[in-house]
């Protein structure tokens, strides 16, 4: 069965956050949309909490691998999306925005990639903007073609220039064409850090990108984050 879009969610041995994740999916409203959940060996009660919580995903268990790149790539060659998002377990999408990223990528062909803001934080302490977060004013000048509001077609070679200086992108608000990404031969399992970093700046020099001026997910921060502590996905 072909689907319209897939979401691909590693994990490891994280099953309430793979629930509250699955939980906030329902609200996505991405229509004809493919879940995968994808374990890196999990010993817990993962499966069963994604078979309870999620019936209709597609659960993916390997052995450990100790790299969120390897365990995203396996589940990319078994999906079945036009378009690929990723999302690691412990963040979540928000309400009907992937929606409108996915309508947005339907209208602009020429729109490889689609990424936007996200929000940063968690309840204790409030939340932020990603890209206001990490000191992006110089982003918001890059030249772009506006083509509707709050979206805006991104310039290449200035996009790839920023991209190399810093990343603005965080990894659960991107969605991409599915030929895009297998283009570029997916994450780099050597890469312990960064490896979404790394494949932003090959897609860049590539492709091209729109940027959605909204909040798309939630970047929660806690003391072990998955996509942050690259032993948490190692086995013991």
């Amino acid at each position: 069965m072909l689907f319209r879009s897939t979401c691909i969610i590693p994990t490891y041995n994280r099953s309430g956050y793979v629930r509250e994740c699955l939980t906030a999916l329902r609200n996505s409203a991405v229509p004809d949309l493919e879940v995968i959940v994808a374990d890196d060996g999990s010993t817990d009660d993962t499966k069963d909490v994604v078979a309870t919580t999620a019936p209709n995903a597609k659960y993916l268990w390997q052995p450990n691998s100790g790299t969120p790149a390897t365990v995203r790539n396996v589940a990319f060659a078994m999906s079945s999306g036009r378009y690929v998002g990723f999302l690691d377990c412990d963040d979540a999408w928000l309400p009907e925005v992937p929606a409108k990223a996915v309508a947005l990528l339907d209208r602009y062909p020429e729109v490889d990639v689609l990424f936007a803001d996200a929000r940063m934080g968690n309840p204790g302490d409030g939340y932020t903007s990603w890209i206001e977060s990490s000191g992006q004013d110089e982003f918001f000048r890059l030249p772009c073609l506006e083509v509707e509001p709050n979206f805006r077609i991104l310039e290449r070679g200035p996009f790839f220039r920023r991209m190399a200086f810093r990343n603005p992108v965080f990894i659960g608000a991107v969605i991409m064409r599915r030929e895009a990404f297998a283009a570029c031969g997916g994450f780099d399992p050597s890469l312990c850090g960064a490896a979404d970093w790394e494949l932003w700046l090959r897609m860049a020099h590539r492709f091209t990108w729109g940027y959605l001026a909204e909040p798309m997910a939630i970047y929660t921060r806690h003391l072990d984050n998955m996509s942050s502590n690259h032993d948490r996905m190692i086995g013991e």
